[in-house]
């Protein structure tokens, strides 16, 4: 049987989304359709399914999906955007850099305005989960 390619990481077929973590997933059984829900151990990178590999759970099932909840969804959120605004922290931080070492009026007004950019950036994607 070939490998199929729907699994989230082509190069491990078998191994779902967020291995690292112990979480629900949606499969779809490839001869018949059915679909289960598995869970993934985390701790010994398997499946639920004892004695059966990864591998073999490529051969056998589609992957559909992690099931998330709405805390763990809201946590992944969460992170997503505290990454987000520190790239924005860092461009901060080299603004303020070029900003000590401007020599003219013009370089000065230029990297206050990223700096204020930037930071203006930062706080706004970290209000966003505050949003309803």
């Amino acid at each position: 049987m070939t490998t199929s390619t729907n699994w989230p990481n082509s190069e491990r077929p078998g191994v779902p989304l967020f291995p690292e973590q112990t979480l629900r997933h949606v499969l779809k059984k490839k001869d018949t359709g059915e679909i289960i829900i598995r869970n993934w151990k985390s701790d010994g990178q398997h499946w639920d399914m004892i004695g059966y590999s990864a591998q073999w759970c490529s051969e056998t099932y589609f992957y559909e999906g992690a099931c998330l909840t709405p805390t763990q969804i809201s946590e992944m959120l969460s992170g997503e955007r505290e990454r987000c605004a520190r790239e924005c922290d860092e461009k901060v931080a080299f603004a303020n850099h070029e900003l000590t070492a401007s020599g003219s009026h013009e370089e000065t007004r230029y990297w206050i305005g990223e700096h204020c950019a930037a930071t203006f950036c930062a706080d706004a994607i970290r209000g966003l989960g505050d949003k309803a």
